[in-house]
């Protein structure tokens, strides 16, 4: 939402060079677009501001996996630019550790605010993946993607997986949520939050009312009616605002649309920061952001007993009784304010990138076809197949069960069961994963 850097003081410091490194491939990379080569691919919303997919390399995708970064809402004007400078840190660390450069290709998804619904972004996400499909049918076109998103990002990103149907390439005629393999979403709002309303928090909150005005008409620009804040407000899925005196402010869509069908759940990993500060609001000699942030907090953790991260309270970004608890992930020692969940700051050990990088490294690139019975018995001859990232069947016939290595599995003399997070299976040459590992790199056979 806002550039939420702080002051490098304190425990911020430390891991200077990195930053500075950070800062220079920002100024050489981000500012000057032309400077650096990519292949855009744009839409047009009405009002003909474009949403676009831009390539962040010139290599080529070959066997990687097309990493989609799509930012938050800016909310300083109507309508209000890209902001894709939230994911500058990111893109470093991204192209300094070869083993998220060699799985994943990156792009932008980038869009104006305040200009379209969430609903409609998602289609606009649709619609530039379509064009990439077509151009690139047999590559692009033909694979799943990952997905990383800040804030109101995600609430884009769930949109295209729910409520849009992809109209060509190999996911033709199915739901975006087809494609994904993996959303991660940074401090999204996924019950929105309180902080998008008006009169019905003023309401709620009569003694805090001069903070919340600071809040909403000195730090967004964006009145609590217009796109996007709209999209934003509370769901009020657990009636903490009255919306039967307020109900201009409900949030239909995201309650009865998005909420409710929340069929792709499962593959979303959900990240969230616990921020808390120890000024007043509105403190008027914080810079700008971390104004808006510190009052968000106040306003949130001391007004109405719920922590957050200064805009977005915790059970929502961590998306709670949807997203299963395995799939979340809490930063509250590192005090991420709303916009450090996705730019980290100096001193804080790349935890929110070091996490990152394991969770994308750890999505699985093969899913079963066929799978082998269980229980297993050794000696006897089965059929398996499955389906390597990028749409390439593998069969097998007669596969004989001979050697079982196993990590997590109970092990008999002949007879071998497993359980569903199971982990490796080792017959002959061949090293699967029930759980969607890749192939072993040893194997011999044609296209194990």
């Amino acid at each position: 939402m806002l550039n939420g850097k702080r002051k490098m003081t304190g425990q911020k410091k430390g891991g200077v060079l990195f930053w500075i490194l950070s800062a220079v491939f920002t100024t050489v990379f981000l500012i000057p677009q032309s400077a650096f080569p990519v292949n855009d691919i744009c839409v047009l919303s009405p009002s003909h501001l474009s949403s676009c997919l831009e390539e962040l390399e010139a290599s080529d995708l070959g066997t990687r996996i097309p990493l989609i970064l799509i930012h938050g809402w800016n909310s300083q004007s109507v309508p209000a630019s890209p902001q894709k400078e939230v994911w500058a840190n990111f893109l470093f660390y991204y192209l300094t550790n070869p083993s998220l450069k060699n799985k994943f290709k990156a792009y932008y998804f980038s869009y104006h605010s305040n200009d379209i619904s969430v609903f409609d972004l998602g289609g606009k996400l649709r619609d530039v993946l379509d064009e990439k499909n077509a151009i690139d049918p047999t590559n692009f076109g033909s694979k799943p993607v990952a997905i990383l998103a800040h804030s109101m990002g995600g609430l884009i990103a769930r949109s295209y997986m729910q409520q849009h149907w992809q109209a060509n390439g190999a996911f033709a005629g199915k739901p975006g949520g087809e494609r994904v393999l993996k959303l991660i979403t940074l401090g999204t709002p996924h019950y929105g939050s309180p902080l998008a309303n008006g009169d019905a928090l003023r309401w709620r909150l009569p003694q805090w009312g001069a903070s919340i005005s600071a809040y909403s008409e000195f730090l967004l620009k964006v009145d609590y009616d217009e796109l996007n804040r709209a999209n934003l407000r509370w769901d009020n899925h657990d009636g903490l605002l009255n919306y039967s005196l307020f109900p201009d402010e409900q949030n239909p869509w995201l309650l009865n649309d998005l909420n409710t069908g929340t069929t792709y759940a499962n593959k979303i990993g959900a990240y969230a920061s616990v921020f808390s500060n120890e000024t007043f609001c509105p403190n008027l000699s914080l810079p700008h952001a971390e104004l808006a942030y510190n009052c968000g907090q106040l306003i949130l953790s001391d007004g109405l007993g719920i922590p957050n991260d200064g805009l977005v309270p915790l059970e929502s970004a961590l998306f709670d009784n949807h997203v299963d608890s395995s799939q979340q992930r809490i930063f509250s020692q590192q005090n991420y304010n709303h916009s450090e969940i996705a730019t980290g700051y100096p001193g804080d050990g790349d935890a929110i990138f070091n996490r990152l990088r394991a969770d994308l490294e750890g999505i699985p690139v093969i899913s079963w076809l066929t799978l082998p019975p269980s229980p297993m018995i050794s000696g006897q001859n089965y059929t398996v197949s499955w389906k390597i990232l990028g749409g390439t069947t593998v069969g097998h016939t007669n596969i004989h069960w001979d050697i079982v290595l196993l990590e997590v599995l109970f092990v008999t003399v002949a007879v071998v069961t497993w359980r569903e997070h199971m982990g490796l299976l080792e017959f002959q040459s061949h090293r699967l994963s029930r759980a969607g590992l890749m192939p072993h790199q040893e194997r011999k056979n044609n296209g194990a």
